[in-house]
C-alpha cells in the first residue's frame, strides 16, 4: 500500500483522515504544521502528499512551491 505523508493542523480532522487511510492498509505520517512537513519532506519520500491550504507557520501552498523549486523532490514518487 501507499506511503503518505498529511499535513492537516486540524487534529481531530487529521485523525478522522488518518483512521480511513490506515483502514485501507496505508501508511500514514501526520504532522500539524507546514515547517514539519517540508522538514519531513526532505528527509523521507512519500508516495502520496495530503496538504491543508491553511495551516500555521507555513500554509500548504508555500510547501508545494518549495517542493516545485527543489529539483532532489524529483525522487518522489509523489511528484
Amino acid at each position: 500500500m501507499a506511503k503518505i505523508l498529511l499535513a492537516e493542523d486540524e487534529v481531530n480532522i487529521a485523525s478522522f483522515i488518518e483512521r480511513g487511510l490506515k483502514e485501507f492498509g496505508h501508511s500514514v505520517t501526520v504532522c500539524h504544521d507546514g515547517n514539519t512537513g517540508w522538514r519531513i519532506l526532505q528527509e523521507e519520500p512519500f508516495d502520496l502528499v495530503i496538504l491543508d491550504i491553511i495551516m500555521p507557520k507555513v500554509d500548504g501552498l508555500t510547501v508545494m512551491e518549495r517542493v516545485n523549486a527543489d529539483k532532489s523532490m524529483k525522487k518522489h514518487p509523489a511528484f
